[in-house]
């Protein structure tokens, strides 16, 4: 008989209890329905995993068909006649 001792806290963790990669997965997707959009890097900070843990977490969601992955919206301060102005320009 095989017995597998698992640790769920690490050593950078700060002493918080890390989330299994499912419970994370589930937690994330609770967050998306409640709040219809996330960032990475609150979700890195809530979960004390890397931007990129996260980035790979949702990358398998949308993957599995859970969630629809968008980009960044433009930021607020870049006019649009500006934008394609200095594209038309190039």
């Amino acid at each position: 008989m095989v017995t597998l001792n698992v640790r769920n806290e690490h050593p950078e963790a700060g002493g918080r209890k890390l989330v299994l990669a499912v419970e994370r997965r589930f937690k994330v997707l609770e967050r998306i329905a409640a709040d219809q959009a996330v960032e990475v890097s609150s979700l890195a900070r809530e979960f004390g995993v890397s931007e990129m843990t996260i980035r790979r977490d949702l990358r398998r969601l949308d993957r599995d068909g859970f969630v629809e992955r968008a980009h960044a919206a433009p930021r607020a301060g870049e006019a649009p006649d500006r934008v394609a102005g200095r594209r038309a320009d190039r």
